[in-house]
């Protein structure tokens, strides 16, 4: 299996099994999202994913969740309302 097979089966043919792929499993304007964001291309060598130095920003319905050190002090937690940079209101 290829890492873009693996990504594929783990998101968008997962939710298409389970009914779902109307609200989830792909990026798409309104459906869910839930995000992984990575320090480099998972195509190259999936086991990227595993690194926990290379996440950059982790996405849970639509809020940033985690910002890894690249982004820290950019972003505000999804204890905010909107997702803004830092010290905006």
């Amino acid at each position: 299996m290829t890492p873009l097979q693996a990504i594929a089966a783990g998101t968008l043919q997962t939710a298409r099994a389970y009914g779902l792929d109307s609200r989830i499993g792909s990026v798409e304007a309104g459906k869910q999202a839930d995000l992984l964001c990575v320090c480099g291309n998972p195509l190259d060598g999936i086991e990227l994913l595993q690194d926990q130095s290379r996440v950059a920003l982790v996405f849970m319905k639509g809020r940033v969740e985690y910002a890894g050190e690249a982004y820290k002090g950019y972003y505000t937690t999804r204890d905010d309302d909107e997702i803004l940079p830092a010290g905006v209101k």
